[in-house]
């Protein structure tokens, strides 16, 4: 007894719908299309998520940064991995601010400035915290004319907490941030619509190409396309099946 399926009009069920090789092709290269627009808004959606919105201010006080755009930051989890002046002779820059969520995108009242020193309170008696050193004697560090020399009271600036001191090369004086307010380190600066524009092309090219694969589906039994019987039940079967739900015959085009 012959096993398989055929079409209602008499034709064999093989080398059609989704066992069309070019077909597969195409549903294949869309799909990786997507994957990897799907990798892109990833990549843009975090870069946007973990960077912040350049100031006016921030280029003022800091040469050689960017007047617009944003700055991507890296959350500080060590203080110890952060370069300063005080021991690597360049301190890394470091963005402060106030967050208001989990992510930088949305820090509030944010500057810049290069870190000179960590410093935190060797002791404490009471509201009196000391520090070692007491005094900090900074050579080099980068200002405004090229370098300065600053002799920092650091229980005067710190006045007890824990944090940088920090200074933008265009600034006279150093100021203490506390750790709590440091977003991050820069990693780097990143043009005004870059970022945007990266996100918006990735979810284009994440969206286009699963509408294509959704619009040009054709089951079965659709445009024009004879159904598929099982030749020994007579059940309704589909490109895609192998054999028939039903009886079990497999469908081999006999």
């Amino acid at each position: 007894m012959a096993r398989g399926a055929t079409r209602a009009d008499g034709g064999s069920g093989r080398g059609v719908g989704l066992s069309d090789p070019k077909r597969v092709a195409r549903r294949w290269l869309l799909f990786s299309l997507a994957l990897s627009s799907l990798v892109v808004m990833t990549y843009a959606g975090v870069m946007l998520a973990f960077s912040v919105t350049l100031t006016e201010e921030m280029a003022d006080a800091n040469a050689g940064v960017p007047r617009e755009g944003r700055v991507v930051v890296v959350p500080v989890a060590d203080p110890r991995l952060v370069r300063t002046h005080a021991e690597h002779g360049e301190g890394a820059l470091l963005v402060a601010g106030q967050t208001t969520g989990s992510f930088p995108a949305g820090a509030r009242d944010t500057s810049l400035g290069r870190a000179l020193a960590f410093v935190a309170p060797a002791s404490r008696d009471g509201d009196n915290a000391t520090y070692e050193p007491a005094t900090l004697e900074l050579a080099g560090v980068p200002a405004r004319n090229g370098t300065t020399n600053l002799s920092v009271d650091v229980a005067a600036l710190a006045a007890g907490g824990a944090g940088w001191i920090v200074m933008g090369s265009n600034e006279e004086t150093p100021r203490f941030v506390a750790r709590g307010d440091v977003i991050g380190e820069v990693a780097r600066f990143a043009s005004p619509y870059s970022l945007g524009l990266t996100f918006a092309a990735g979810f284009a090219g994440f969206i286009a190409p699963l509408v294509a694969i959704i619009v040009t589906h054709r089951p079965s039994g659709r445009r024009g396309a004879p159904p598929i019987v099982c030749r020994e039940c007579g059940s309704a079967m589909t490109t895609s099946m192998d054999f028939c739900v039903r009886c079990g015959a497999y469908r081999t085009g006999d």
